[in-house]
């Protein structure tokens, strides 16, 4: 397999783009784009970990999560980047 480089930029917009498309899908790729989300969890800039939390709650609140074993793990994925969010204030202050 042959490596490629992206720019930082591209890759932030890569993760909103991958997150949008999923959410709601009823198909593997929910739970294929969690687990990227999850894996680059620390490359995740500031702004785009936002994005995303607004992203999910916004989908949450329209009821629009898919199925109920996606929408458990959206709310988990929530949960996760809530926490690294916060975890990652308190560690600016």
């Amino acid at each position: 397999m042959t490596d490629i480089t992206i720019t930082i930029q591209e890759f932030q917009q890569f993760i909103i783009y991958a997150e949008r498309y999923a959410i709601g899908r009823m198909t593997y790729v929910p739970s294929e784009v969690n687990q990227i989300i999850r894996k680059y969890l620390p490359f995740i800039a500031n702004n785009t970990l936002g994005v995303l939390i607004q992203d999910i709650e916004l989908e949450a609140n329209r009821e629009m999560l898919g199925m109920d074993f996606d929408k458990k793990m959206w709310l988990a994925l929530l949960d996760t980047l809530k926490n690294e969010r916060d975890r990652r204030k308190l560690e600016n202050d």
